[in-house]
């Protein structure tokens, strides 16, 4: 049987990665939450009501992973797919303290990416993986601050 693509089969592994390095600590969602401004998460229990992870979402955008044709392969019939997962690490406070929501931003994109290292291949979803980060927001307010650090996860998957 063929495989027609590996994104769900990415989605799912780089959850699952995500939720083993953070769950203790960061509320990991897989896709995006219900309202981004004030967060609206579609189930209750996550770690922490300030300091987020979604897998396959990012604000102001509802696409999780956008297409990219496949190419032929030099493995016979096999073609490649690049697959790119759009992420969002988000860490609010109450009080006006934009350093600590900075830091707590890229401490779940560093945890992330440290269970990244550890297994590329999201258990076989694809052949590798690399982590970069996108455009870096923060804002400050009288009631608070946040930090928001999009990142993209971005694979290769050889498919049969």
């Amino acid at each position: 049987m063929s495989t027609t693509s590996q994104i769900p089969a990415t989605l799912i592994g780089l959850y699952n990665a995500a939720f083993g390095a953070l769950s203790a600590t960061v509320s990991v969602v897989f896709g995006p939450p219900l309202s981004w401004d004030p967060i609206v998460l579609p189930a209750t229990g996550g770690a922490s009501d300030n300091d987020f992870l979604f897998i396959g979402a990012r604000p102001e955008d509802t696409i999780a992973v956008p297409g990219a044709p496949q190419q032929r392969s030099t493995l016979g019939t096999a073609r490649t797919e690049d697959i790119n997962v759009f992420c969002t690490a988000l860490s609010r406070r109450d009080e006006a303290s934009l350093q600590v929501a900075c830091a707590a931003a890229f401490n779940s994109v560093g945890a992330l990416e440290k269970a990244i290292r550890t297994d590329q291949t999201f258990a076989g979803a694809v052949a590798w993986s690399v982590l970069s980060v996108d455009n870096y927001e923060q804002v400050q307010q009288e009631d608070g601050a946040y930090a928001l650090a999009p990142f993209t996860v971005t694979g290769r998957a050889f498919l049969r």
